[in-house]
């Protein structure tokens, strides 16, 4: 299918949506020569470069905001890590798809009882995927970086969006012969023993010659690395060795067979059950409706309830 978008509609929607991504399992390189970059402390030059989209396992093809063959130059990933005995990483079909995801219920299940570090640990991490030249080392061609959505990507958004309203124009970034040297410093920062880089200080520089078109012959296209694990699978995976297996616990609801794409179960656990309509969202979105989609979600005491209420309208709707 022929491009729909142009890059600079992928740039500027993709800044409009830098604090709501829809964000994907870990991906499945084991067939590629993939190499990955990671920054080093102090300066780095980077040239990101676009991928065209393969597949309908895009999460915006899937949400009907992209097209097979459109451009992307990221891929925006919601990732349950270390799951089950076998430390198994899963993209959360909750955060990712708008679908049920046994790992999110369980926390939900430990928010309201009380256990919250217990339900922190469940919680996906957003991660964002991109195609890189490392300027410093250009030999080394087409390598795959891996960042923190939060510390890099919204960091670069934030930054490309202040220069397009500089310029009083949309900078495709990308562009493989007119794109930009995207510089940054990155900064080690420690928490609870764990190291991590914040990133500051972007800028994005005019190159001083075109890069080599035959660079887009190896970039990957993220979508069809993706690992996409069923709501059955990924309670298999999580509950192998898991004492919390709320099989006792809850009620399965009869599934829609009229549905053409899997149906995922929903749950009802009778003694958590609220009435929503005396419960307000406390970032200002609507209860049920904007679960996982605000930032404020994942350290909001009133998950629970959310999720219950978005549980009743799914079932309402099935009606």
């Amino acid at each position: 299918m022929a491009s729909v978008k142009s890059m600079k509609d992928i740039i500027r929607e993709r800044y409009e949506n830098r604090k709501s991504a829809t964000t994907v399992p870990a991906l499945n390189f084991k067939d590629s020569n993939v190499s990955f970059w990671k920054p080093v402390e102090g300066t780095n030059s980077i040239h990101i470069l676009p991928y065209i989209i393969k597949t309908k396992n895009h999460p915006l093809v899937k949400l009907g905001k992209f097209e097979v063959g459109d451009p992307d130059f990221v891929m925006i990933l919601d990732i349950h890590e270390y799951v089950g005995p076998n430390k198994v990483s899963i993209i959360c079909p909750n955060r990712t798809f708008g679908k049920a995801c046994p790992i999110c219920e369980q926390a939900m299940l430990y928010r309201n009882e009380g256990r919250i570090e217990e339900a922190k640990k469940l919680y996906s991490r957003r991660k964002a995927y991109y195609n890189i030249v490392d300027n410093n080392d250009m030999d080394k061609g087409v390598q795959v970086f891996i960042a923190s959505y939060a510390l890099f990507h919204e960091e670069l958004m934030e930054e490309i969006g202040a220069l397009n309203a500089e310029l009083g124009d949309i900078v495709d970034f990308t562009d493989i012969r007119k794109g930009r040297l995207i510089q940054f410093r990155a900064t080690k920062e420690s928490f609870n023993r764990n190291e991590y880089f914040k990133y500051k200080s972007f800028k994005f520089l005019p190159r001083e010659e075109p890069l080599n078109p035959d660079l887009l012959k190896h970039v990957y296209s993220f979508d069809e690395y993706l690992i996409l694990y069923s709501y059955d699978e990924i309670k298999k995976i999580f509950y192998e060795d898991n004492d919390d297996d709320p099989e006792e616990e809850i009620i399965e609801i009869e599934k829609d067979e009229s549905d053409d794409e899997e149906e995922i179960p929903i749950y009802e656990k009778e003694e958590v059950k609220k009435e929503a309509s005396v419960v307000k969202c406390p970032a200002g979105g609507t209860l049920g409706k904007d679960l996982g989609k605000l930032d404020e979600c994942d350290e909001c005491e009133l998950y629970g309830d959310c999720y219950e209420t978005y549980k009743q309208h799914k079932l309402a709707n099935k009606k």
